[in-house]
């Protein structure tokens, strides 16, 4: 996965329509000074970039669309909570994290993890996950050399270490750094012991780089980074320049892994057709099992569903196309709620799909009211403030008193008070929120901390209910 909105964006540019080279016309490399040329537009890419920074989801259009049935929406709300936060959060990242891999952003500016679920534990079509990292290159044949990639992949690494040494040590690291012999000075012994353990990961993954064999996603890392360093020196930009357009001076390492991003849920209803390769026609099917979904549904019309939030099914007509999920690639499995889902517990094998226990139809329906509104952090719209207002009434209903919160997870088992937590956390600061939200969340908000502190509470991070498998970006 690209985690720096520069690199993000070369690529979608180059995948519809950028010019580049790579081999002149009778398939040689090209010279060196004629390399990695392209006709995107950087400029142009950052000012879309800073646009959509501003964007926030479509509230749902009540006067068109029908109006969101409150009550409905907030025993959705609940159950959005118990299982879907857990996994699509969104889960706002560590300072530490911040300041490692965005630290151009202030404190008052998102910056969240996403969960990787592997594809064994997600079960989705594996096709695209497989192709970014098992399909190989040679690229020698392009001309590139060992040193050039080294020079690039080791400058983002460079900086990943200095910024990880200034982060975890604060107080010695711009003293450390400018010794010698650091690990002579007994105040330096820590900041020596990191720093050789991050560079032997960095130069283990300089040494890992093989030219001939070279995985999808590292061959697009690595011509992006080069196309990168040549349009940058073509527009004479400086470091600080640089930091800027690459997005908060995000750095270009990205995953490599069998493993697909949850995303954040704002505005999901607006979104369809449903999983990274659109085999889900509705949301509702994609809360039901996978024996009840369309094996195949005709792509030409894009009428909106707003009962099931998704494509209404139409008949086959010109200008169009089937989708059939029994091809390569379009399979329409995972992300099911079904019976036959077991719980987490250390040493269980992946569940291949199945996420969570079956939703009845009621649930499902709730759920989708729930998402026609939702949104996944301040400043809140009308609408969803006001049936915030009602999950947070919802959930103190559904939670012991202070001084009974060990028995916080007869309310909310098996890792749901973590999930409670952070929903309620990433809304708490909205301005909308009346006193008696805000009341609200204090009282729950102190009863969960309470529980936390006790020696026999669950752990919340990745291994809890509908976290089954869950990697977060936060190292």
């Amino acid at each position: 996965s690209v985690s720096q909105p520069m690199a993000r964006n070369l690529g979608e540019s180059l995948g519809v329509g950028a010019d580049f080279n790579l081999l002149d016309r009778y398939q040689r490399p090209l010279p060196e000074g004629l390399q990695f040329d392209t006709s995107t537009r950087l400029e142009d890419l950052h000012k879309i970039e800073l646009i959509l920074q501003n964007l926030r989801p479509p509230v749902w259009p009540e006067k068109q669309l029908g109006n969101i049935d409150r009550e409905k929406a907030i025993r959705g709300g609940i159950h959005f909570i118990r299982t879907c936060q857990g996994c699509h959060g969104p889960h706002p990242a560590s300072e530490r994290q911040r300041q490692i891999e965005m630290p151009g952003k202030s404190a008052t500016q998102a910056h969240w993890t996403m969960k990787l679920l592997p594809v064994q534990e997600i079960g989705t079509d594996a096709n695209a996950a497989l192709n970014f990292v098992e399909r190989k290159f040679d690229l020698t044949k392009i001309g590139m050399s060992i040193e050039s990639v080294r020079g690039v992949v080791s400058a983002e690494w460079e900086q990943r270490v200095q910024r990880t040494l200034a982060f975890d040590h604060k107080e010695t690291n711009s003293y450390c750094a400018t010794l010698s012999d650091p690990d002579a000075y007994t105040k330096c012994l820590d900041w020596t012991k990191d720093s050789l353990q991050l560079r032997a990961e960095m130069t283990q993954n300089l040494d890992d780089i093989n030219l001939k064999s070279t995985t999808n996603g590292q061959a697009l890392n690595y011509i992006g980074l080069l196309m990168k360093k040549k349009l940058y020196a073509d527009l004479g930009f400086s470091d600080k320049k640089i930091e800027e357009y690459n997005g908060f001076g995000a750095l270009d390492i990205p995953q490599v892994t069998l493993a697909y991003k949850a995303r954040p849920l704002a505005g999901a209803w607006a979104t369809a057709p449903y999983l990274h390769n659109g085999s889900v026609r509705n949301l509702y099917q994609l809360l039901s099992p996978h024996h009840e979904r369309d094996s195949k549904y005709f792509i030409g019309r894009s009428e909106f569903d707003p009962v099931q939030l998704g494509l209404v099914r139409t008949e086959e007509s010109q200008g169009g196309m089937w989708l059939n999920t029994d091809l390569p690639g379009n399979s329409n499995t995972g992300h099911e709620f079904r019976d036959g889902y077991t719980y987490w517990q250390e040493g269980n094998p992946p569940q291949f799909g199945v996420i969570g226990p079956a939703y009845s139809d009621q649930e499902r329906y709730e759920i989708i009211e729930y998402l026609k509104s939702h949104l996944d952090d301040a400043p809140h719209s009308l609408l969803f403030d006001e049936i915030f207002r009602g999950v947070v009434s919802a959930a103190a209903e559904n939670m012991p008193t202070l001084n009974a919160a060990a028995t916080v997870p007869n309310y909310w088992p098996d890792g749901q008070a973590c999930n409670l937590q952070e929903y309620l956390g990433n809304h708490s600061q909205a301005s909308t929120l009346s006193d008696t939200v805000r009341q609200q969340i204090s009282e729950i908000q102190a009863t969960l901390t309470a529980y936390f502190e006790l020696p026999d509470s669950y752990i919340c991070g990745g291994k809890t209910r509908f976290q089954r498998g869950g990697v977060s970006d936060d190292k």
